[in-house]
């Protein structure tokens, strides 16, 4: 009987995640299902009202993979949602991981190698707000400087050909000026399906940390370890359907090494009912506010 590991995020970006373990899970039987904890297109959890309802919106989210889909394991590949399991009353009883912890490890590692370097955290609009390592990882001293990039996750995800992500990034750097950090820490998992753009922006000399990466490399021996021999098996389950444009990128950016991963992307399962909305989960949108990536 195959292991069933359950991948959340909100949106996409978390295939880069089930894209990794994919590739290092050759010969493993495992079934994995991701579920796009997005309730619709235009309405990500950075467009959500409160942090109740954010709160709210994962927690049917989990409660739904928990008791439909009945999984082995559960990752929240997501580090928005992985700030929301801080809260109370996100837990589902199965064994659940989310990316916080490993990119704190991340930071602490990099901090251990070369103590009191410049370290520039690109996150969503939560994490900023949250400061998930504003602390200082494991008791190092690590300045950290935490930059919002409004918009980015979207244009990843439908930028087949990376030119307006060169191009946001371009100006991302150019805008630090003489403040430009030793190390940037990838703090969407979105930015994890475009690390070749991230290292051409900001050169060879800015070191970068990428959670996605790290959270593959732990959680591979031990699924190697629980796992009959088999094959990698990919479903994607969504309540919307996603535009065509980002189904196209993912299917470009992930085929070549994760196929399985990219035809999930591609011939998703449309389920409406996935799982239930929080009252009032209103877009900012209607609120006369900016929109920002999930």
């Amino acid at each position: 009987m195959s292991f069933h590991l359950a991948v959340t995020d909100s949106g996409f970006g978390g295939l880069s995640l089930v894209a990794r373990l994919e590739a290092g899970l050759a010969g493993a039987g495992i079934d994995i299902t991701y579920v796009n904890a997005c309730p619709a297109h235009t309405l990500g959890y950075n467009d959500m009202v409160s942090e109740g309802r954010k709160r709210q919106t994962l927690t049917n989210v989990l409660n739904a993979i928990d008791a439909r889909l009945r999984p082995d394991a559960i990752i929240v590949a997501c580090h928005t949602l992985s700030a929301l399991l801080r809260l109370p009353g996100s837990r589902p009883a199965r064994p659940l991981r989310g990316m916080l912890p490993t990119a704190r490890r991340l930071l602490a590692s990099a901090a251990r190698r070369q103590p009191g370097q410049r370290v520039l955290v690109l996150a969503s609009e939560t994490i900023v707000d949250a400061r998930p390592w504003s602390d200082g990882p494991e008791g190092e001293t690590n300045p950290l400087r935490y930059r919002c990039l409004p918009g980015l996750a979207s244009t990843i995800s439908g930028d087949a050909d990376g030119a307006l992500v060169e191009a946001s990034l371009a100006r991302l750097v150019d805008g630090l000026a003489d403040a430009c950090p030793d190390r940037v820490l990838l703090g969407c998992t979105h930015y994890s399906l475009r690390v070749p753009c991230f290292a051409r922006a900001f050169g060879c000399d800015v070191e970068l940390l990428d959670p996605v990466a790290a959270l593959a490399r732990e959680l591979v021996p031990p699924l190697i370890d629980a796992a009959p021999q088999g094959s990698v098996r990919v479903r994607l389950l969504s309540r919307y359907s996603p535009p065509r444009r980002e189904t196209y990128t993912l299917a470009t950016l992930l085929g070549p090494w994760a196929p399985r991963t990219a035809a999930a992307a591609v011939d998703y399962i449309l389920d409406r009912e996935l799982f239930a909305l929080a009252p009032a989960s209103l877009p900012r949108s209607q609120l006369g506010c900016e929109q920002s990536g999930a």
